[in-house]
């Protein structure tokens, strides 16, 4: 394990979460896969503000950093065991469910020390949360080129690290793969996995029907899986009692 490629989490055994769909958690348990996406495919235009931009070298000659840009992979965790805001995003129709597991095991199962100069290729961090002002600067400043041009890949890994300050409450922490060796066919990353020695709980959609979720908490015990399985409790009625006095 090279925890040096891990930036900003300084406790491995730290929970992380992912709301997957339905159909998509299905597919990891079946295929035994994680996939990755290239960072154009978030929504924020923020998102790969580096290598988005153009360089412009001294005799005036211009050029973008596409080569670099299409190498990069990415996956968002977060930090938050609960959010509405998350459950509303990730899960629209009412059909997501949270898996948890660690740092550590998610790293484990991500990292992979026998490819070729895998240092320079497997990165996992936890967010930063910036100002737009913030980083205005950044792209302003002599660091910029040195990031964009850092032979070490973190640089490239570090840039995909930023967001802007309302998104502060995602508490992200991302996998970063950049295929170096442009061997990655199709725009997509996919990262062999066990689901069942990687995930240790389940947890449905605070709006699921209770009777879809004992079905599918079946199906999942079906495929293997052995940890916690729960409704998560976030809409859940209280059940105050005002007591009075004599």
């Amino acid at each position: 394990m090279r925890e040096e490629n891990i930036r900003g989490i300084p406790k491995l055994d730290v929970p992380i979460y992912r709301i997957f769909t339905v159909n998509r958690l299905r597919e990891i348990f079946a295929k035994r896969v994680l996939t990755l996406v290239k960072p154009e495919r978030w929504e924020d235009p923020f998102e790969n503000f580096l290598l988005g931009s153009i360089v412009r070298f001294a005799d005036g000659e211009q050029a973008t950093m596409e080569a670099i840009q299409r190498k990069l992979y990415g996956q968002c965790w977060t930090l938050l065991r609960e959010s509405d805001a998350l459950w509303q995003i990730y899960s629209p129709k009412k059909n997501g469910i949270r898996v948890r597991t660690t740092v550590q095991k998610l790293w484990n199962a991500f990292y992979d020390p026998k490819q070729p100069f895998s240092e320079l290729n497997y990165w996992m961090g936890r967010m930063q949360y910036w100002s737009e002002r913030k980083i205005r600067q950044l792209m302003s400043s002599d660091y910029a080129s040195s990031i964009a041009f850092d032979s070490t890949g973190w640089g490239h890994a570090f840039s995909l690290l930023i967001k802007r300050n309302p998104f502060r409450h995602e508490k992200e922490v991302r996998l970063i793969y950049s295929d170096t060796a442009e061997k990655v066919k199709g725009g997509l990353f996919r990262v062999s996995i066990d689901p069942l020695a990687v995930f240790d709980e389940l947890v449905f959609d605070p709006r699921m029907q209770a009777d879809r979720i004992a079905k599918l908490g079946k199906e999942f015990q079906r495929r293997g899986f052995t940890g916690k399985i729960r409704k998560s409790p976030l809409y859940r009625k209280p059940a105050f009692i005002i007591q009075m006095e004599n």
